[in-house]
This record gives C-alpha cells, sequence and structure tokens, in this order.
C-alpha cells in the first residue's frame, strides 16, 4: 500500500496541470489581497478628499464670519454661520445665532476663537463654533432668542449634502449651458454657497453642497426652428428631472411671442397621492426658437424642501372631499403649504378642504 502511495505522489505530485492550478490559486488569492488592498486605499483618499474639501469651506465661512462680525453685519455673519454649520459639521448653534444678530457692533468677536488652515480644520471650525455656543448660552442667549431672524434658514436638502469640487460644478454648469462653452468662475460670498460660471452670454449658480443647479441665464445665439408649446413643455419637464427635480410638476405658464415660462412646484408622495408642495417653486423659460431652455431659478425649492414632511396619519379621501367641494373627484389636487395637507382644484380663489379635519375655507380670499 505504501509504495502505491508513493507512485501516485511521485506521478501527481510533478505534474504541470496541478502545478499550474496551483500557481493561478496563488495568483488569484495575491490580485484578490491587491484589490482589497486597493480599494481600502481608494476609500481612505475619497474620505482624506471630502474632509479637506469641508474644512476649506469651514475655514472659509468661519473667516467671512468673523470679519462680518467685525464689520457690524450681523445678516451677513449669520448667513456665514450657516456655512460653518453645514460645512464643519457643528449642527445648529441657535445661542450663537441669535447673539450675532443681537449685536450691530465687533463686541461679539469675544466668543470666537482664532483657527488656522491648517491640519484638521474641519474640527478645528467645529470645536471653535461649540465654544462659541457655549459662551452665548452662559450670556444668556438661547434658542428662542434667535427666532423670527431671516438667517439662512431652510435649505435642508443642501445641508446633507456632500460638498462638490469645483470641477464637478464646472461640469454641472456646462451641461445646462450647452455647446461646450468656457466658463470663468467666481465664488459667492452669501448662502447657500455657489461657484457661480459666466461666459459672454450665459450664467449659472450651482451649489457647492451638492453640485445642484440653482439659477442660469442664457442668451441664445443664432435661428432655430421655432417648437410648438408641447415640445417646450417638454423641454422644460426634461430639463428639470435632469437636475434632480424629476417630480416636479407644472402649475401654471406663461406664454410670450419668443418664449413660454413655466411655474413648476416640488411634489412627494403620500397616502398614494402624488401632493403638490406650494412652497417649492421651481421657474423655467424656454426659448420656442429650439425649444432650448433660457432662464431656471430653484431658489425657492430648495430653500423650502423639508427633509420630512409633517403630513397627518389619515386623510379623508378624494371622494369625500369631491363630495365637500361639489367638484369632480379627478379635477382635484392634494396640496400642502404652511404645515397644512388639504384639497383643491387647481387655480385660485377656490375653495379647499383640509385634508385631516374636513373644515372647508377659501383660497386666497
Amino acid at each position: 500500500m505504501e509504495r502505491n502511495d508513493r507512485k501516485i505522489n511521485r506521478k501527481y505530485g510533478k505534474s504541470p496541470l496541478l502545478g499550474a492550478a496551483l500557481a493561478l490559486s496563488l495568483t488569484l488569492n495575491l490580485a484578490t489581497g491587491a484589490c482589497a488592498y486597493a480599494v481600502g486605499a481608494y476609500a481612505d483618499g475619497e474620505r482624506e478628499k471630502y474632509e479637506r474639501i469641508c474644512g476649506k469651506c469651514a475655514y472659509d465661512a468661519y473667516c467671512g464670519m468673523c470679519e462680518s462680525i467685525r464689520a457690524g453685519d450681523s445678516q451677513s455673519a449669520a448667513e456665514a454661520l450657516s456655512r460653518c454649520e453645514l460645512f464643519s459639521g457643528a449642527g445648529e448653534t441657535p445661542a450663537l445665532r441669535a447673539a450675532i444678530m443681537a449685536d450691530d457692533g465687533g463686541e461679539r468677536l469675544e466668543f470666537m476663537t482664532p483657527i488656522e488652515d491648517d491640519g484638521d480644520t474641519r474640527a478645528a471650525v467645529r470645536d471653535a463654533l461649540l465654544s462659541a455656543e457655549e459662551k452665548a448660552r452662559l450670556r444668556g442667549f438661547d434658542a428662542a432668542s434667535a427666532r423670527g431672524y431671516a438667517d439662512g434658514s431652510g435649505w435642508e436638502t443642501l445641508k446633507r449634502a456632500i460638498p462638490s469640487e469645483m470641477s464637478e460644478c464646472r461640469r454641472v454648469a456646462r451641461e445646462s449651458i450647452g455647446g461646450g462653452v468656457t466658463l470663468e468662475a467666481a465664488e459667492n460670498n452669501g448662502f447657500p454657497p455657489v461657484y457661480t460660471f459666466f461666459c459672454t452670454n450665459a450664467a449659472a449658480d450651482v451649489t457647492r453642497a451638492g453640485a445642484r443647479l440653482l439659477r442660469m441665464y442664457v442668451h441664445r445665439r443664432g435661428c432655430a426652428e421655432m417648437r410648438d408649446g408641447e415640445t417646450c413643455r417638454a423641454s422644460a419637464l426634461e430639463f428639470a428631472a435632469d437636475h434632480g427635480l424629476g417630480g416636479a410638476v407644472i402649475v401654471s405658464e406663461t406664454a410670450a411671442d419668443d418664449a413660454i415660462t413655466y411655474s413648476m412646484r416640488g411634489t412627494v408622495t403620500a397616502f398614494g397621492e402624488r401632493i403638490v408642495c406650494d412652497g417649492e417653486c421651481i421657474k423655467i423659460t424656454v426659448q420656442r426658437a429650439g425649444a432650448f431652455v433660457s432662464e431656471f431659478d430653484a431658489t425657492e425649492y430648495y430653500r423650502c424642501r423639508p427633509l420630512e414632511y409633517s403630513l397627518p396619519k389619515r386623510i379623508k379621501s378624494r371622494e369625500y372631499a369631491a363630495e365637500a367641494l361639489g367638484e369632480d373627484g379627478g379635477a382635484l389636487e392634494l396640496a400642502y403649504a404652511d404645515g397644512r395637507l388639504f384639497w383643491r382644484k387647481s387655480g385660485a380663489k377656490t375653495p379647499e378642504l383640509d385634508a385631516e379635519n374636513g373644515e372647508i375655507r377659501v383660497q386666497n380670499p
């Protein structure tokens, strides 16, 4: 038996096929390990890049806030504070905001800690904001005293978006404007933080958080075939969808000889219904010549769109609303505004029914 085992070992131990299989297995193991290492290194690199971008944006905002406080410009300081909160990850600092808005001089600089743009800058800004927040609380400022100030509040969808590099924002602007243009770039000092790209006949604001097109204007040169209203309407909807607003619906349009301007609203789906959100306004102007989009403004959409909606657990049915309002159920739409959900027929000064309790009132009396 032992002799047979030795024969088998001699026969297959030096087999070219077996050797090749072993070599292939070893190669695959090494390749798998190298791939895992490369993926891990890439992820670490992306994290470092993300932290670096956030840190730079947070530092710029912090410096701008201190400069505005020193100049006595409380509004600009509060807007810069919003950017600090956004990019540093410090979260809301209502007491510091109240302190800034309550003062019109440089006194509030006593709350601020000097920082430098080196090392872990994002963490340094975050720590400085939290320290200033604590100082403001000790001085008697709180969230309640901050209410009512115009300070860049809202913008919830952008606050959760990942900061984007200028190259990505430039790509969005180029695709929006079209034509392979060469664009100059500038940064704004307001809120939300954007890159502004422009050339001789166009300008576009793209948010630094999320690389979303916020505003655009283009003067189209040349002669193109005149298109009908249906084609222009489709162009507006397609443009909105291309920029992450695919759920938006057209609620009205204004036609001129050379262009059509569409007023759109954002939507959310619940209760098996598409809900029109009144505050989330989008405006798109389409040139009849070529059905090109020449103007776009989604400022109010991003300012007003929340991360969550305060919707009731149950609502009155479409059939109930149609009977109460004396309307065709198919003509009614479910709308959301000012924290209320209601049924209505499209158009101004029409009765509307509170979707939760069934109370009827007149819209825009």
